[in-house]
């Protein structure tokens, strides 16, 4: 087959474990194709953004994806991939999920918070009461504490602001408190945002030690240390 203008070829070894032969057109399987497009991706940033959508979507999971990663022999970007993929299975869903948990929770010691929690909120209004089955992006119940992590670039509509305040008040009412965090708290400034988290959790019971990763300057790990 010759290539032709809008068509790209392709020749692969794997041919029968990596198309789905039975779908009319004959297509990659979902796993191959995402992990295809992280490794050619044009940043790592766009890299994690395609992994964490695909998992998102429910297209797979992040165990068959890297099923398929381990079987690569020559991969671009492997411990990228690898080390998306993992903290995925372990329950964070979006790219600034992942940048919380590696940045600012495991490089400074936090205590390590439960990822996309199933709750029930009361969905009380003017004219009823349903309850309502939300998500929370991360939540320590020892302190009382809700994360939610906001990764939406630009202005959200008035409707997704309301929503957001109506998930913060829900909150209050069973008596938890939300911290709110963008990209700014998690991948801007992930040492001052996690020396900040770090007293709050002790105003709330923590005694753990607070690490200083090594992007802390020297000013920071001096208030580090004065936060734990």
């Amino acid at each position: 087959m010759r290539e032709q203008e809008g068509i790209l070829i392709e020749r692969r070894d794997d041919w029968v474990a990596l198309v789905q032969a039975n779908l009319s057109p004959p297509r990659v399987r979902v796993e191959h194709a995402a992990i295809d497009a992280a490794a050619g991706a044009a940043s790592d940033l766009s890299a994690m953004g395609i992994l964490s959508e695909v998992v998102r979507s429910r297209r797979t999971t992040p165990q068959r994806l890297l099923a398929v990663t381990e079987d690569r022999t020559r991969l671009r970007r492997r411990e990228l991939i690898v080390g998306v993929l993992s903290d995925a299975a372990s329950g964070a869903a979006s790219v600034l999920e992942i940048e919380f948990l590696r940045n600012v929770e495991r490089a400074h010691g936090l205590p390590r918070a439960l990822r996309q929690v199933r709750d029930v909120t009361s969905g009380l209004s003017l004219s009823s009461e349903v309850a309502r089955v939300v998500y929370r992006d991360a939540a320590l119940p020892a302190f009382r504490l809700l994360i939610e992590l906001d990764g939406r670039l630009g202005h959200s509509t008035s409707a997704d602001r309301d929503t957001d305040f109506e998930r913060d008040l829900d909150a209050a009412v069973g008596e938890q408190t939300t911290v709110r965090l963008g990209w700014g708290q998690a991948v801007v400034r992930p040492c001052v945002t996690a020396i900040k988290l770090a007293r709050l959790y002790r105003s709330r019971g923590w005694q753990g030690p607070f690490r200083c990763c090594p992007r802390c300057p020297e000013g920071l790990r001096l208030r580090g240390d004065s936060a734990a």
